[in-house]
């Protein structure tokens, strides 16, 4: 009998052991995909084999793609994951019962729910680069759409996601669609002032432009009293028709990293030390850009603005659930408990039923994976320029705003009142 449980465990413990094969293929892809290796990072995937990862499995090959500026490849992988997301919207009875029993990471990964937002964030931002801005909008929209559900459905004290709904502005104003950027540039100013951001002077004034264009005359006035005298110089400047402005949209480091750590609680089979997961930070030396241009009679002494951080969300998001952790960690002891006695009653061995709840607690850890190869943060910023052509250079900033490096990026040529974008990826 001792043998049989044994082995059973051994087997159990093996299998979700693997479970640690993607963290390992996901950090040395971060490393290849930041040396631009990317063939060789999509590769080392092909041992990342257990159902159980397919969908992580997913998202770092979609977001190698984008890398590799294979955007059409990546949004069919995005696409996939959007599929088995709205599949998997919950985890099923049977699911739930295998995980009582056994490591959560042996359970299908489900994704934090920030995490499947980003998946119609990129869909947007790769058809952003294929220069399909309608289809673009249409997944701005669906962000919107998921995070509002778990807002009013699920009751979750969730915020929407101030990129996406700023994105969803500049298509908006770039289709002439005034009004709605109008609400769209007005609702990302509620969403960072709902997260106690500091405010943003270039929101106002893309609100004050939109407020103008719209003829919304109280409104205008009303922005034009917030406005510091540098913002009011900067509306007067750029609030005609035919300004053009190119928007850099910057996605900076890495996402946390998500580790196991052992908490105490009381239950009524006992005292138990549960495993719960936690995000800890990964270490960014760049952490904003600085578009400049030539010529630079209009030039702006801005830095790229955060509009969303994966860290931050993500330990917000993970705090909301440690509740529903705990209560799960709860049930899964309470199962280890009664499996061992009852091992102990049966074989009428107490060292037998010890044995069983040791291989059993140590079957228990909390899940650790997560999407590694997401930044740490999406940022932006905007400049307004007359119509022409232009040479653009991009700073890379370090938390103090010291220049770390400098690159040259592509002429622009800007017709009156377009909007052209840049994307970028920093992986230091």
């Amino acid at each position: 009998m001792i043998r049989k449980l044994c082995l059973c465990a051994l087997m159990l413990l093996g299998a979700t052991a693997c479970g640690g094969r993607y963290q390992g293929v996901a950090t040395r892809a971060w490393d290849q995909m930041a040396r631009s290796n990317t063939d060789q990072a999509l590769a080392a995937y092909e041992k990342v084999d257990r159902p159980q990862d397919q969908l992580l499995r997913i998202l770092d090959e979609a977001i190698l793609l984008r890398v590799a500026r294979r955007f059409e490849e990546s949004n069919q992988r995005f696409f996939e994951a959007a599929r088995i997301l709205e599949t998997r919207d919950y985890l099923s009875l049977t699911g739930e019962a295998a995980g009582l029993l056994a490591d959560q990471r042996a359970v299908f990964y489900q994704g934090e729910d920030f995490e499947k937002v980003l998946v119609h964030l990129y869909l947007a931002l790769n058809f952003l680069a294929l220069e399909d801005r309608d289809s673009a909008l249409v997944e701005v929209r669906r962000v919107n759409e998921i995070m509002t559900r778990f807002i009013s459905e699920a009751k979750r004290p969730y915020q929407l996601n101030a990129f996406a709904r700023y994105l969803g502005a500049l298509l908006y104003e770039a289709s002439r669609e005034f009004n709605d950027a109008w609400i769209a540039y007005r609702a990302t100013r509620e969403i960072l002032s709902a997260q106690s951001k500091e405010e943003w002077p270039e929101l106002l004034v893309d609100m004050a432009r939109m407020a103008k264009r719209m003829g919304f005359r109280d409104e205008l006035e009303s922005l034009k009293e917030e406005m510091s005298s540098s913002s009011k110089e900067l509306f007067k400047r750029v609030s005609g028709p035919q300004t053009a402005s190119v928007v850099l949209l910057f996605e900076a480091g890495k996402s946390p990293r998500k580790k196991s750590r052992r908490q105490r609680y009381q239950a009524d089979a006992g005292d138990f030390l549960f495993p719960l997961a936690y995000y800890e930070s990964r270490p960014t030396r760049i952490r904003f850009a600085q578009l400049l241009w030539e010529p630079s009679s209009q030039q702006q002494e801005l830095s790229s603005r955060v509009l969303f951080d994966t860290d931050e969300t993500g330990r917000r998001h993970l705090e909301h659930r440690m509740g529903v952790e705990v209560g799960k960690a709860l049930a899964r002891a309470g199962v280890r408990a009664g499996i061992a006695t009852g091992v102990g009653i049966l074989t009428e061995s107490e060292d037998l039923g010890i044995l069983a709840g040791l291989l059993l607690f140590a079957m228990t850890d909390a899940d650790t994976r997560s999407w590694l190869l997401l930044p740490q943060s999406y940022q932006v910023q905007r400049a307004f320029l007359a119509p022409g052509r232009y040479a653009f250079r991009l700073q890379y900033l370090d938390a103090s705003g010291r220049v770390i490096r400098e690159e040259a990026l592509d002429e622009i040529e800007l017709g009156p009142g377009e909007i052209r974008f840049i994307q970028i990826r920093s992986f230091e």
